[in-house]
């Protein structure tokens, strides 16, 4: 049942029944109000009633951070989507209740985004508003006629530029690293040039896991976790296998004892700049990649030793081949 009332300058309509929540609304004028009273208890009686009071109340910013508190803390990748998440939320965009939330607004974020940003970032702001609407409206039950970020069409991104670590650059880095503070910092590099070991994999790495007779190792709780395990065996190559014996053994029995991804990438930045070299440390394994397609070896093996699930992603990223190295092919083919 109805009860249309005046509340202060306005005429307050209130359906009240068993059969669905209570809803309020408020009209400028009575005929209005007495017109939505009778249209929507019509539509409570043919269950085409839609509730957004909901959306009408939460705005983005809210809905991001409800996202980032408890969905978002239970991904391996927290904390970088966290700091993404912390970073949308600055943006006037999120004043706006998800129910006013538009296409072109989005549009204009992603705008002021690319101000500073790469096309790249953007699109990873946009895929995380996407996540945040599609949480509200399956696991939140709440309203809205679409999901609009997913009308948004991707950037274009730059081709990946697929940087390998040359033999000299190789040289120079192991030199500054057998120096550095970090005692582990030349079995990382090795482990990513020779059997590409992602940073958090080599930071997970310990010594239980390894085989040294095999040379293999077990990595526990991989980026890419097939749907039978979260662990997947590699290779160790042998140089790889006497450094790990050199190094001190830890308390907590892992190999690579870096505190944190940060205090991994400052000794690397350290070292990297004492050897003059300007790559990242992930273009060690776009180094390993390289290497062994040159070395013969079968895509879907390079991808068992990589945890690439793609290997479109991985023949794009990372198997680009040196014009000497295809020039000598075809040479030694004819």
């Amino acid at each position: 049942m109805s009860v249309i009332r005046k509340h202060g300058k306005k005429w307050q309509v209130m359906i009240r029944r068993n059969d669905s929540p209570h809803i309020t609304k408020s009209f400028l004028h009575k005929e209005a109000a007495q017109e939505w009273s009778r249209e929507t208890e019509v539509n409570i009686e043919k269950g085409l009633y839609i509730n957004v009071s909901q959306s009408q109340r939460m705005t983005l910013r809210e809905l991001m951070l409800e996202y980032r508190d408890r969905v978002a803390i239970n991904k391996k990748g927290f904390r970088t989507e966290s700091y993404r998440i912390n970073k949308i939320c600055r943006h006037k965009v999120c004043d706006n209740t998800l129910f006013k939330l538009t296409k072109l607004k989005l549009m204009k974020f992603r705008e002021d985004q690319l101000l500073t940003v790469s096309p790249s970032t953007c699109n990873k702001y946009i895929s995380v508003i996407s996540m945040a609407i599609a949480y509200a409206m399956d696991d939140l039950d709440m309203y809205l006629p679409s999901n609009v970020a997913r009308r948004i069409k991707i950037l274009k991104e730059p081709d990946y530029s697929g940087e390998v670590i040359t033999r000299d650059e190789e040289v120079a880095l192991l030199k500054h690293a057998a120096d550095s503070k970090a005692v582990w910092l030349k079995a990382a590099i090795m482990l990513g040039i020779d059997c590409a070991l992602r940073r958090s994999e080599m930071i997970g790495l310990k010594y239980r896991n390894i085989d040294f007779a095999k040379h293999t190792a077990k990595l526990e709780d991989t980026k890419n976790p097939t749907n039978i395990t979260t662990n997947r065996t590699i290779g160790l190559s042998a140089r790889v296998i006497e450094e790990i014996k050199k190094l001190p053994r830890s308390l907590d029995g892992r190999v690579i004892t870096a505190t944190s991804g940060d205090a991994f990438f400052r000794y690397w930045e350290t070292c990297r700049n004492a050897a003059g070299v300007s790559k990242r440390f992930h273009c060690t394994r776009a180094t390993f990649c390289t290497r062994a397609a040159e070395n013969d070896w079968q895509l879907l093996d390079i991808a068992t030793q990589t945890g690439h699930k793609d290997v479109n992603v991985l023949r794009k990223h990372y198997s680009k081949l040196q014009g000497e190295y295809l020039a000598n092919k075809i040479k030694n083919s004819g």
